[in-house]
Protein backbone atom coordinates (compact mmCIF):
# COMPACT_ATOMS: atom_id res chain seq x y z
CA UNK A 1 0.00 0.00 0.00
CA UNK A 2 0.67 3.56 -0.83
CA UNK A 3 0.67 6.25 1.46
CA UNK A 4 0.18 10.14 1.13
CA UNK A 5 -1.05 13.24 3.28
CA UNK A 6 -3.89 14.52 2.13
CA UNK A 7 -4.61 18.35 2.29
CA UNK A 8 -7.80 19.69 2.48
CA UNK A 9 -8.57 23.31 1.13
CA UNK A 10 -11.15 23.82 4.22
CA UNK A 11 -8.91 24.85 7.35
CA UNK A 12 -10.93 23.63 9.62
CA UNK A 13 -10.43 20.08 8.30
CA UNK A 14 -7.42 18.39 9.98
CA UNK A 15 -4.51 17.37 7.67
CA UNK A 16 -4.45 13.26 7.70
CA UNK A 17 -2.66 10.92 6.25
CA UNK A 18 -4.35 8.14 3.85
CA UNK A 19 -3.53 4.87 2.22
CA UNK A 20 -4.04 2.97 -1.38
CA UNK A 21 -6.64 0.21 -1.69
CA UNK A 22 -3.43 -1.54 -3.58
CA UNK A 23 0.72 -0.83 -3.78
CA UNK A 24 0.15 2.68 -5.69
CA UNK A 25 -3.14 5.17 -5.94
CA UNK A 26 -5.22 4.30 -8.80
CA UNK A 27 -6.69 7.16 -10.82
CA UNK A 28 -10.14 6.43 -9.66
CA UNK A 29 -8.63 7.13 -5.76
CA UNK A 30 -6.71 10.16 -6.52
CA UNK A 31 -9.91 11.46 -8.48
CA UNK A 32 -12.24 11.01 -5.71
CA UNK A 33 -9.56 11.94 -3.06
CA UNK A 34 -9.08 15.43 -5.54
CA UNK A 35 -12.80 15.67 -6.29
CA UNK A 36 -11.96 15.57 -10.01
CA UNK A 37 -9.59 14.95 -13.16
CA UNK A 38 -5.84 15.24 -11.58
CA UNK A 39 -3.38 17.21 -12.54
CA UNK A 40 0.51 16.21 -11.21
CA UNK A 41 2.54 18.90 -9.52
CA UNK A 42 6.21 17.69 -9.58
CA UNK A 43 8.52 19.33 -6.83
CA UNK A 44 11.67 17.96 -5.82
CA UNK A 45 11.37 14.71 -4.38
CA UNK A 46 7.52 14.83 -3.88
CA UNK A 47 4.51 14.67 -5.93
CA UNK A 48 1.47 16.86 -5.42
CA UNK A 49 -1.75 15.71 -7.02
CA UNK A 50 -4.44 18.55 -7.73
CA UNK A 51 -7.84 18.73 -9.62
CA UNK A 52 -6.80 19.78 -12.71
CA UNK A 53 -9.86 22.05 -13.05
CA UNK A 54 -9.67 23.72 -9.83
CA UNK A 55 -9.48 27.63 -10.91
CA UNK A 56 -12.30 26.90 -13.59
CA UNK A 57 -14.61 25.04 -11.23
CA UNK A 58 -13.57 28.57 -8.69
CA UNK A 59 -12.63 25.91 -6.21
CA UNK A 60 -11.22 27.53 -2.59
CA UNK A 61 -7.14 27.80 -2.63
CA UNK A 62 -5.85 25.70 -0.80
CA UNK A 63 -3.47 27.62 1.39
CA UNK A 64 -1.38 25.10 2.98
CA UNK A 65 -0.84 23.39 -0.22
CA UNK A 66 0.22 26.24 -2.00
CA UNK A 67 2.77 27.20 0.62
CA UNK A 68 4.18 23.37 -0.14
CA UNK A 69 4.06 23.90 -4.12
CA UNK A 70 5.02 27.14 -4.34
CA UNK A 71 2.15 28.18 -6.35
CA UNK A 72 -1.60 28.51 -5.86
CA UNK A 73 -3.57 25.34 -5.55
CA UNK A 74 -7.13 24.88 -5.47
CA UNK A 75 -9.09 22.23 -3.70
CA UNK A 76 -7.80 19.17 -2.43
CA UNK A 77 -4.30 18.19 -2.76
CA UNK A 78 -2.76 14.38 -1.68
CA UNK A 79 0.77 14.85 -1.36
CA UNK A 80 3.69 11.96 -1.52
CA UNK A 81 6.49 10.69 -3.05
CA UNK A 82 6.22 9.63 -6.94
CA UNK A 83 6.53 5.78 -6.15
CA UNK A 84 2.46 6.39 -4.94
CA UNK A 85 1.61 6.48 -8.63
CA UNK A 86 2.33 4.05 -11.52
Amino acid sequence: MANATLISHDSQIPTREVESLGDTFSLAEMQKLVDGHIELVRMDRVLMVVNEEGMLLGLPINYKASAVAGTIIRGNALLGDEGMIK
